[in-house]
């Protein structure tokens, strides 16, 4: 029999794996942990009984032309305000707020940020009205320290991948991100069969997820559910076992 050999946790999967061990402690179970052979991606062995660990992050995701996530759309839009402050050092004589509505594809982003310095530099408001208000919005405000600020936000008419569901609606994005967790992380925890437990600890990064409201996910869900005998959440609050 080949053995296979440990592969070394990624930062956020440790983050986690001390965060579930320390509720574990807290809840009176003596848990130690170490590198899984991925899968898992963590093994946990709590008061002698071995557990498989698959670490995932939820995440919101919106319909985009493409199914994006708003980690990703986050992160693009607020690497302007670097380029900004740099594109304008020096020569700026008021602050600036400037808000990116959701993904915008590239040509148009491109515009979006020349004219922003554009009107930047020119201390004015007006070059910037070419761009449409549904795309971003530029603000000027008097600020001595001449800063720029950029906000990523989304659309009010962005919706679920694959649904009606307005992005707004909470329980839908979480509904929706659980089931793509679930597609994806309970065939690899369903043939782990020689652990005592196998363990789905999801880390948030989606700032409206609970134990309540995933607790709902969990049956809506709860055919996909199969080969998965514990679920935890962490949140920036808390550690909580869902269901």
């Amino acid at each position: 029999m080949t053995l296979l050999s440990a592969t070394p946790m990624r930062e956020e999967e440790k983050y986690c794996a001390n965060k579930l061990r320390e509720y574990l402690v807290s809840q009176g179970y003596n848990a130690v942990f170490k590198d899984g052979s991925d899968p898992p991606d963590i093994e946990f062995t709590v008061d002698g009984h071995r557990w498989a660990v698959e670490h995932t992050q939820l995440f919101q995701y919106v319909e985009s032309g493409k199914e994006l996530s708003r980690n990703y759309i986050d992160a693009t839009n607020l690497a302007v305000e670097p380029r900004l402050l740099e594109k304008t050092n020096g020569k700026r004589k008021s602050g600036w707020r400037l808000a990116l509505y959701g993904h915008i594809e590239p040509k148009k982003f491109k515009l979006i940020e020349r004219t922003a310095i554009k009107s930047i530099i020119a201390d004015s408001i007006d070059p910037f009205s070419i761009i449409s208000s549904q795309l971003a919005e530029l603000i000027k405000v008097e600020d001595s320290n001449c800063q720029i600020i950029v906000y990523s936000m989304l659309p009010p008419s962005s919706k679920v991948p694959k649904s009606k569901s307005l992005s707004a609606d909470i329980q839908a994005t979480i509904d929706y991100a659980f089931q793509r967790i679930l597609t994806s992380k309970a065939p690899t925890l369903g043939q782990l069969k020689e652990y005592d437990k196998r363990v789905l600890l999801i880390q948030s990064q989606y700032m409206f997820v609970n134990n309540s409201n995933l607790t709902k996910s969990v049956s809506t869900h709860i055919a996909l559910k199969n080969g998965i005998d514990k679920i935890f959440l962490i949140t920036s609050e808390e550690v909580s076992e869902i269901g």
